[in-house]
């Protein structure tokens, strides 16, 4: 990515280590500083760290939270911004579409080279993924299908578990 948007680097005084997604530690030793970004009605400048990562991600984190020392309104879903005599609220979106599981891995597959943003939340409950799922469903009639699936009914849920099994002591892969 910061090839892409031609960002000019510089070393960082202290270099640090961050632990990636995978288990791996990485060493984050520069940064491109006083970038300008807009967000809604707020625009300022950030210094970004460089994490060796595959993605076209820009991740605003603590460091920036502190530095524009917002407010969160955690049960309005609105951030606001005292800078410089301005108050700015941010807000999210009412009309974002929710995705399911296998939509949100499609999404991280996507190799557009345009950088997006998104707002990823745990729900409470999972009725938006059964309705994602009863839109697509269709009605089947066929003995053979219903017989195999009635044999292995133990097998085949209604319902899917909320979280990934427990890691257990031996892992197995099937490469594809």
């Amino acid at each position: 990515m910061v090839k892409q948007l031609g960002l000019h680097l510089q070393n960082i005084n202290q270099p640090y280590e961050v632990s990636l997604p995978n288990g791996h530690k990485a060493k984050v030793s520069q940064q491109a500083q006083n970038l300008p970004y807009t967000i809604q009605n707020h625009h300022s400048k950030v210094n970004l760290h460089v994490v060796p990562l595959e993605l076209n991600t820009i991740i605003f984190g603590n460091q920036w939270l502190a530095d524009i020392n917002s407010i969160i309104n955690w049960k309005t879903k609105e951030f606001t911004i005292n800078q410089n005599g301005h108050t700015q609220t941010i807000t999210t979106d009412p009309k974002v579409e929710r995705v399911s599981a296998k939509e949100f891995a499609m999404i991280l597959e996507d190799t557009r080279e345009d950088p997006q943003v998104f707002a990823v939340t745990l729900d409470e409950d999972d009725k938006h993924t059964q309705e994602f799922y009863d839109k697509h469903r269709q009605q089947v009639t066929d003995p053979e299908l219903d017989n195999l699936l009635q044999e292995y009914d133990d097998i085949f849920k209604e319902k899917l578990p909320k979280a990934a099994p427990t890691k257990r002591t031996i892992v197995h892969h099937i490469p594809l």
